[in-house]
């Protein structure tokens, strides 16, 4: 054995390597043996229990390289030449011998050091799971870039993942970052999504119920109808800014009535409007016979109208903070341009009073918005509003006098842009 000179570790010999190895020391018989039964590397060659398994095949195929190595008997068996099996059997224990000697060596420095250059794992747990390999060249890749912010999110789920399988599911845990992810994923995709992808990767994300009942806990809740003024404030104190633009609009929903535990009410029926302004808490009852009228009687909303405020900072500002959902409650497109007026001007008061002066407001091209804009600012009409014209924080656009195209008041309390849709903020 001590003829042989083997590299350490074993498995970091080449296939030529290898290939020249088997020649030199067992002849070219063997090595064509090896070819002819698929053998590529030593990965392959140490998990072989038989190297001369194929000359015990009852089938005449390789009758020529049987020929070589083994003798056929009277009753149709082979039998391979004890000078063959002598070589071969020395090689393989000298394989078998090195790979034990790497092992070893490895758990011996992991022992007396935390850091190893190289990290041996079994043939057989490398071919039971492939993935290893692709997983441990990532993770060395990663440990060498300076900057890993594109993958931190995928870490932390392998890690998470990895984690949980080994314990028991009574057990699972999972990091605030993965809490946050799922509770993104479930607002975002849905509860059928969720579970799909919660089915399909275990120990990933925590059940439905922990998400729910963590939805429930937190400070956000929304209420239908109500305007969420107070935490508008908190949000523009954070992020040092006084002003904002605010964006209305609605999109159509499948018309359903369900039960909010939070707020003791029914949602899903068409919310009552008071000079624009939507009233909620209108459909709370301990009733069913009230309930039932409800449903034969009441409009269900067959749209959602939303709020949202956009906080404008300083040039000086580096960044842009996410636009703040303000409101949403069900409307069924019942409701007029004096309503949407209305509502403008007494979210610019409310607005004010929490210490956040609206610049504009932001619609699509629906007739009513449209129409309230230019009430509002007397836009191709002869008169303005006179609350929105003779309000404390109007200002007054300086229109040349020859500018006779340009048909808008001089006074003015707010912008009006219309877009097409909500996401631009």
């Amino acid at each position: 054995m001590s003829t042989l000179k083997l590299p350490s570790p074993i498995i970091s010999i080449s296939s030529a390597d290898l290939l020249d190895l088997i020649r030199s020391h067992c002849g070219q018989e063997v090595l064509d043996i090896v070819t002819a039964q698929k053998i590529p590397d030593i990965k392959t060659l140490l998990r072989v229990n038989d190297l001369f398994a194929l000359v015990h095949l009852p089938t005449d195929e390789f009758r020529e390289l049987k020929e070589k190595v083994a003798v056929q008997l009277h009753d149709g068996t082979w039998s391979v030449l004890i000078g063959f099996q002598a070589r071969v059997d020395e090689l393989m224990d000298a394989f078998r011998e090195q790979a034990r000697s790497d092992e070893h060596e490895y758990y011996s420095l992991s022992n007396t050091t935390s850091s190893v250059d190289h990290l041996t794992l079994s043939t057989d747990l490398l071919d039971k799971f492939p993935c290893l390999t692709s997983l441990i060249e990532l993770c060395t890749e990663l440990h060498t870039l300076s900057d890993r912010n594109d993958l931190s999110s995928l870490i932390e789920i392998l890690n998470n993942i990895c984690s949980n399988l080994t314990r028991s599911k009574n057990n699972f845990q999972y990091s605030n970052y993965i809490i946050q992810f799922a509770i993104s994923l479930f607002i975002y995709s849905g509860q059928n999504a969720y579970r799909f992808v919660s089915l399909n990767v275990p120990g990933f994300l925590p059940s439905i119920t922990t998400i729910k009942k963590r939805l429930k806990n937190s400070s956000f809740h929304m209420y239908e109808a109500r305007f969420r003024f107070d935490a508008m404030r908190d949000y523009f104190v954070v992020n040092r800014c006084t002003f904002a633009f605010a964006a209305e609009d609605c999109t159509g929903v499948i018309t359903k009535v369900t039960y909010d535990s939070m707020s003791n009410s029914f949602i899903g029926f068409i919310t009552p409007l008071t000079h624009g302004q939507p009233l909620p808490d209108q459909y709370r009852t301990n009733s069913y016979a009230e309930l039932q009228t409800w449903f034969e009687e009441k409009r269900k909303s067959s749209s959602i109208n939303v709020h949202m405020l956009q906080p404008l900072l300083t040039t000086a500002s580096d960044r842009i903070p996410s636009p703040l959902l303000l409101s949403a409650y069900g409307v069924d497109g019942t409701y007029t341009a004096e309503d949407v007026f209305n509502r403008w001007l007494w979210l610019y008061e409310e607005a004010k009073r929490k210490g956040v002066r609206i610049l504009g407001f932001s619609t699509d091209c629906d007739s009513r918005y449209l129409r309230s804009m230019r009430i509002a600012s007397g836009f191709f009409t002869s008169h303005i509003d006179r609350t929105f014209r003779n309000h404390a924080d109007a200002f007054k656009i300086n229109i040349p006098s020859h500018w006779h195209w340009f048909n808008l008041q001089s006074p003015q309390l707010c912008l009006f842009v219309q877009v097409r849709t909500l996401c631009t903020y």
